[in-house]
This record gives structure tokens, sequence and C-alpha cells, in this order.
């Protein structure tokens, strides 16, 4: 049985690799039928610029794309399974070891165990099937686990977020309390500047006043400077003449 199905196992493994050379011939050749169609699509003009980047691409191989690829995906600590691998974890089952050809006279070589192997194997895996359920109901309260924390997270996030807008709303306050206060400010700098033009309304009369004054006496004394000019001209003169009469005597 084994080797018929060791053999059975090659042809198939030949079978696909024939059917994946095939399949990748294929590919190539629709490549180059691609690839020649862009080129004769592509006028050909003298002094072409080609712009170059400093981005590196890497060619895709088109011969290793057959009907059987598949990524090769490892999640660490989570089991792979595909249907290749269902065998190996299957118990073996020959089919064929329990048919009954004479009812009346079954076969002694047939697979048989005795009563008490039967209540201890049903013991074993009554236990085996309680040990994997209880690894399933870990799994369990692992998945909601990370359920909760996954919901714990989102109510840390809208925490932060609340957190964010309650600091917004506390700097539009502070700015607010400032604007009031640079309001303030700004009215009793308006009083000031009125008390300053009241004064200067209520003091201007009197500055005139104490201008005219100035004016008038700025001209009396004008006019005594003058006085004083002309009666000191008068008296040089009056002091010449008479030093010329006694000169002619």
């Amino acid at each position: 049985m084994a080797n018929a199905k060791d053999r059975k196992l090659a042809s198939q493994g030949a079978k696909d690799r024939r059917v994946t050379a095939v399949a990748a011939k294929a590919a190539r050749k629709v490549a180059d039928k691609v690839a020649g169609k862009a080129k004769s699509a592509i006028p050909k003009t003298p002094n072409t610029t080609i712009l170059t980047t400093s981005v590196s691409l890497t060619k895709p191989d088109l011969g290793t794309v057959g009907t059987n690829y598949h990524p090769s995906i490892n999640l660490t600590g989570l089991p792979q399974l595909n249907p290749s691998g269902i065998e190996a974890i299957v118990p073996k089952y020959d089919s064929s070891k329990f048919v009954v050809s004479d009812p009346l006279k079954f076969d002694t070589n047939a697979p048989q165990i005795t009563k008490s192997q039967f209540e201890e194997n049903k013991r074993i895996a009554e236990g085996m099937m309680f040990a994997s359920q209880s690894y399933g109901l870990a799994a369990d309260v692992a998945a909601t686990n990370f359920q909760t924390i996954g919901k714990v997270a989102k109510a840390y996030t809208a925490g932060i977020t609340a957190s964010a807008d309650v600091e917004k709303a506390n700097g539009a306050y502070l700015g607010y309390l400032s604007q009031v206060e640079t309001n303030k400010q700004a009215f009793v700098n308006l009083r000031v500047n009125e008390y300053k033009t009241f004064t200067a309304v209520e003091t201007a009369p009197h500055t005139k006043l104490e201008l005219d004054s100035k004016l008038e006496l700025a001209k009396i004394k004008s006019e005594q400077a003058k006085e004083n000019t002309a009666s000191a001209q008068n008296d040089l003169d009056t002091l010449r003449q008479k030093l010329g009469n006694v000169q002619k005597a």
C-alpha cells in the first residue's frame, strides 16, 4: 500500500512539474510577444533623451509562475495547514481490512481489540478531546482578550482625543481672558486720553490769557526800550551840542 501511494505521489509530482514547465513556457511566449509589440509600437526618433531615475526595479520572473505556484507565508506561532498535510494528521484507516466476506464466519486475522482495551482507548480519547478543547477554550480567551485590548485602545484613543479637545477649550478660554484684559487696558487708556483732552480744552483759555499777557508785556518792554533809546539819543545829542559850543568859545 505504501509503495503504491509513493508511486502515485511521485507520478502526480512529475505531472505537476510538467504542467508548471508548460505554463512557464507559455508565459514566456506571451511576455516575448507583448515585448515585441511594445517595441514595434514605439516610433524611432533621433537624439531621444532617456530619463533615468535612481529607483531600482526588479524584473519579475514569469518562468516561476505555474499552476501550483503559491506564495510562502509563515506566521510565527500559527500552525500551517494545506491539503497535502492533512494525511499526516488524520489517523490511517484501511477500510479493506474491515470487509466481512462471510457473515457466518468472521476472519480471525481482522483487526480487533478487547473490551478493556477499547475502554482504555475511549478513556484516553476523551482525555485527548478534553485537552484539545481546552486549547480551543484558551484560544477563545486569547481572542476575547485581543478584542478587549482593542476596545481599551479605542477608549484610550477617544480619551486622548477628548483630552486634546479639553486643552483646546482651555487655551481658547485663556485667550478670551487675555483679550478681556487687553480690552480693559485699552479702556483705561481711552479714559486717560479723554481726560488729557478735557484738560487741554479747559487749559486752552487760561493758556491764551497767559500768552496774551506775555505778548502785551513784551510789547510794553519793547516800547520802553524804544523810549529809553530815544531819550539816551537825545541826551547824547544835547551833550554833543554843549561840547561843541564850549569848543567855539
